[in-house]
């Protein structure tokens, strides 16, 4: 059973269809083309808070989704028994198996994505407090 989820989640990989790639890019420019310019705005500020935290929670589920996916590629028995029921264990997988098949890029993607959401938890925590503000 493991190896028909790794062979298919090869496919995936392979197929070069990553809908949800194209999913979180279009939601990173949604924030940074939209949602921050109408920020200017103090009524809006609470709204556009609550949504970027929204989509910082999409994306970050995402990431993780994506971790455990390729730690499944790189590790399959570790991440069936140990790496689903943890937050943690997937990137440090990842990051693992990343960097002993050479594969650098991937521990990239997933430094650069993890930075976006924290930048965008902040922003839209701090947009939420200043639009409660009287």
């Amino acid at each position: 059973m493991l190896e028909s989820i790794a062979d298919t989640i090869y496919l995936f990989a392979e197929s070069g269809e990553h809908y949800t790639w194209i999913i979180s890019e279009w939601l990173i420019w949604i924030t940074l083309l939209i949602l921050l310019p109408l920020s200017i705005f103090k009524r809006l500020r609470a709204y556009t808070g609550t949504i970027i935290i929204v989509i910082s929670v999409f994306l970050g589920l995402h990431l993780w989704l994506w971790a455990v996916m390729v730690s499944f590629w790189y590790h399959h028995w570790a991440v069936a028994t140990l790496g689903i029921p943890t937050l943690i264990l997937p990137f440090i997988l990842t990051i693992s198996g990343s960097l002993v098949f050479g594969e650098l890029i991937v521990t990239g993607q997933l430094i650069l994505g993890t930075f976006v959401v924290c930048v965008f938890s902040i922003i839209g925590v701090f947009l939420i407090g200043q639009g409660e503000q009287k």
